[in-house]
């Protein structure tokens, strides 16, 4: 809370006003960030939909900076996640999953865009603070690229990480998986 109420330029006192506590807080902007996912059509095949769902909650997650670390926390626990969580597992049932492939389905696509979304938050910050101070793999072609010719050409060629290229491949691995696997569960 005190930090909230750091970044919003006002006391904590000011900010219990309105809020009454630090999980309140949490599912609040649970709660927005659910209204920023647009959920599929549940008349998509459901391969396509958990695809569409997963960039969805992707988007939402960078809208809204730090909402990764906080969702973990709590994980579903307000009527608004309940209500994605359901259509997503009718979608899953209606396809023939058992619930409990169901819900693995699910939570693999939910989790990769929750982890990767942190991943590429913390990758971010680590970026800003290496270059000023001149430090790690981003001045690699700065300090002696001779010695490291094959990765000083990869750093110049792909700094920073494409996490949208690296989010599709990853999620079409886990799509395929549930597909071999969880589906073979029917």
């Amino acid at each position: 809370m005190h930090s909230v109420a750091r970044k919003l330029g006002v006391s904590t006192t000011a900010l219990y006003r309105h809020v009454e506590s630090r999980d309140t807080l949490i599912n609040l902007c649970m709660g927005e960030l659910c209204g920023r996912i647009k959920v599929p059509r549940s008349s998509l095949e459901w391969r396509e939909y958990l695809w569409q769902l997963g960039h969805e909650f992707r988007r939402a997650l960078l809208t809204m900076p730090g909402s990764c670390t906080y969702g973990f926390k709590i994980g579903p626990s307000i009527p608004a996640v309940y209500a994605i969580i359901e259509g997503a597992l009718s979608v899953l049932v209606e396809a023939g999953f058992r619930h409990r492939a169901a819900w693995q389905a699910y939570a693999l696509v939910i989790d990769h865009a929750f982890v990767l979304t942190e991943r590429q938050e913390r990758f971010a910050a680590t970026l800003e603070r290496q270059k000023r101070t001149g430090t790690g793999l981003s001045q690699i072609n700065n300090n002696d690229p001779a010695a490291f010719p094959v990765l000083a050409k990869v750093m110049s060629d792909v700094m920073p990480l494409d996490f949208g290229m690296t989010y599709d491949s990853q999620l079409g691995c886990l799509l395929d998986g549930i597909e071999c696997g969880l589906k073979k569960e029917i």
